[in-house]
């Protein structure tokens, strides 16, 4: 709300609102910022975490 309150116009109001609902079911659901980037990097890679890269993988041993 304070960028909104320097900057008065429709869209920074919405992004306002948006972003204060987001944070409210952040805290709802007991996430802090890191937790909740985490999660969102796993629904969008995946949760499969290969230790070694494709290229380093030696085929025939």
């Amino acid at each position: 709300m304070v960028i909104w309150l320097g900057h008065m116009r429709e869209w920074t109001f919405i992004l306002a609102v948006i972003s204060i609902l987001i944070f409210g079911c952040m805290a709802w659901f007991g996430l802090t910022l890191p937790v909740a980037y985490r999660m969102a990097r796993v629904l969008f890679a995946g949760s499969r975490r290969p230790r070694l890269p494709a290229w380093k993988k030696r085929r025939f041993a």
